[in-house]
């Protein structure tokens, strides 16, 4: 998920609830799913790199938690990453490898603990089984969400996209946080771009190379890769589009609630590297005569539980000159991007995951104090504008009224506005989705007052109608007309992969997005050409406000 970190600090409180529900009860189904009923059998596929042993079913090979760079420990951590050297004994990838290092509330200012670890940089691969190597499939690589924080591949089960589409799935973990982009002037030095932070993009660049090199050994072509991703994962696929190092290393992408264009979202290397040093201060790291190697050097628990800052947000992707040279909204303007063919959009209610679920979560239901608080913070010069429009008496509650200026703002009309900059330059697709009755499947004794929450199409709903395994939904659940849905996304997506065009024989048409701004609106057994969405939404309103 991609927010104002400098001012919207507690979203990270609800993040984190997110990343628990992930790793509990729908991780576990995505699991039981692949794991159902048939037998493992080894399987293995041989590289430039060493034999790889997966395992397969009668419809699904999997390889899983291949390394495809060294562990950035010691002077590896905050640089550029290190492929990983080739074995001289079969690699045995029958399970995920470690999640990368994040934690269940430090971010957020809860404290917590410290999950996953260092030596995270795996990938997973999903394919048909009895893949020759020569078979040349579209290949699909995932990155996963988490707001830059949080998060990991394990939370995704891409295998019914492969086994039932004929197509290569990846799908990788990559720094996060602190250890994946934190900016400091002492930490620019020596590296090969002569800045520092992203080194959770460089992590995701040289896993894609790592796709170039070795998948055809899995039967994916190389030259047809797709990259797609959800909330931060599609805001990575964005800034990848925008990257000069990531040329050639995808020919598609697909952003999902990507939230690429909110003028807020990305800080320049100057901007943020003040706040590189006064965290060296807080940890005492600028009383030593090196601090690079004092970073380097401390341990897990000085790093991420120690920060000492009442204020204290989360790092994130920066705009250093040479990964990212740019302003995102600039470089599409100017046409300095990698042009590929792209899919991009939102989810009609968006806002209502943060601001109506997670807070009841959190025990902490949004009131109208907190909604005209956040609003006169955020925006001091409009908030009366802004309180017109985004009221309780108008949308009904307080809670509401955050969601729909939630959804807005930071994704529905950024979204749009990169279907304006960019169509002339490049096939977009552009989309909402607005089921409006997403089944959430939660158990328990809360679980039927959580059920009939009125979440609508919320941020992230849409994986599990893509992927059609468990996510933040249960496709189990799904109604005929939205497993119908589902199935169509999911072949849309595809098609896209194979050709660059979602459209296929029995689809609705999808046009792509041209002057009369008309999107797909993907609502159950009502697939169809939207018109009003910068309406709905109040996209001419924040236009007028720079947002």
């Amino acid at each position: 998920m991609v927010f104002n970190m400098y001012h919207h600090t507690k979203i990270l409180v609800y993040l984190v609830l997110l990343v628990l529900l992930s790793h509990s009860s729908w991780i576990l189904m995505a699991q039981e799913a692949t794991e159902a009923a048939e037998e493992l059998e080894p399987v293995s596929v041989m590289t430039a790199l060493g034999e790889i042993i997966g395992q397969q079913t009668d419809g699904l090979a999997t390889f899983l938690g291949i390394p495809y760079a060294q562990a950035p420990v010691g002077d590896l951590r905050f640089r550029a990453p290190e492929p990983y050297p080739a074995w001289d004994t079969p690699f045995v990838a029958d399970e995920f490898g470690d999640i990368c290092v994040q934690t269940t509330g430090a971010f957020a200012g809860l404290g917590g603990d410290i999950v996953g670890s260092e030596d995270c940089l795996f990938l997973n691969i999903y394919t048909p089984p009895n893949m020759a190597g020569d078979e040349n499939l579209p290949v699909m690589v995932w990155i996963h969400g988490g707001a830059f924080v949080s998060g990991s591949s394990d939370q995704y089960d891409l295998s019914v996209l492969a086994a039932e589409n004929n197509i290569i799935a990846v799908s990788i973990n990559y720094r996060l946080g602190l250890l994946g982009f934190m900016v400091h002037p002492a930490l620019s030095v020596n590296q090969q771009t002569g800045a520092s932070g992203n080194y959770g993009l460089m992590d995701q660049q040289l896993a894609l190379q790592w796709v170039q090199d070795h998948i055809s050994d899995f039967g994916g072509d190389p030259e047809n890769v797709t990259i797609f991703g959800e909330s931060a994962g599609g805001a990575s696929v964005c800034l990848q589009v925008v990257s000069p190092s990531a040329a050639g290393l995808f020919v598609r992408a697909i952003s999902q609630s990507g939230l690429c264009l909110h003028q807020q979202s990305f800080l320049t290397l100057e901007q943020v590297d003040q706040k590189g040093e006064d965290y060296t201060t807080t940890i005492g790291c600028d009383t030593t005569s090196d601090t690079a190697e004092c970073l380097r050097n401390a341990s897990l628990e000085t790093l991420l539980l120690s920060s000492g800052l009442e204020d204290f947000t989360p790092w994130w992707p920066v705009i250093d000159g040479h990964i990212i040279p740019q302003n995102l909204s600039e470089a599409f303007a100017s046409n300095n991007f990698n042009q590929v063919p792209l899919i991009s959009g939102s989810n009609q209610n968006e806002g209502r995951l943060f601001d109506i679920l997670f807070p009841l979560l959190a025990f902490s239901p949004i009131t109208e104090e907190d909604l005209v608080q956040r609003i006169e913070s955020l925006y001091p010069d409009q908030s009366a504008e802004i309180l017109e429009r985004y009221s309780s008496e108008v949308h009904g509650s307080a809670p509401m009224a955050a969601a729909a200026q939630t959804t807005d703002s930071y994704f529905a009309c950024p979204a749009l506005a990169l279907n304006d900059i960019v169509r002339e330059t490049i096939p977009i697709y552009a989309y909402e989705f607005s089921d409006t009755n997403v089944p959430l499947g939660f158990a328990g004794a809360a679980g039927g007052f959580l059920n009939n929450l009125e979440l609508g199409a919320f941020h992230a709903a849409e994986i599990t109608y893509v992927l059609r395994t468990p996510n933040l939904s249960d496709p189990s659940l799904f109604t005929p007309e939205q497993d119908e849905l589902s199935k169509i996304m999911m072949q849309y997506w595809v098609n896209f992969a194979y050709t660059g065009n979602p459209n296929g024989d029995g689809l609705p048409e999808w046009q792509p997005y041209a002057e009369d701004d008309t999107i797909l609106e993907f609502i159950p057994g009502a697939i169809a050409p939207e018109q009003n969405f910068s309406e709905e939404h109040n996209c001419d309103f924040w236009n007028s406000l720079g947002q």
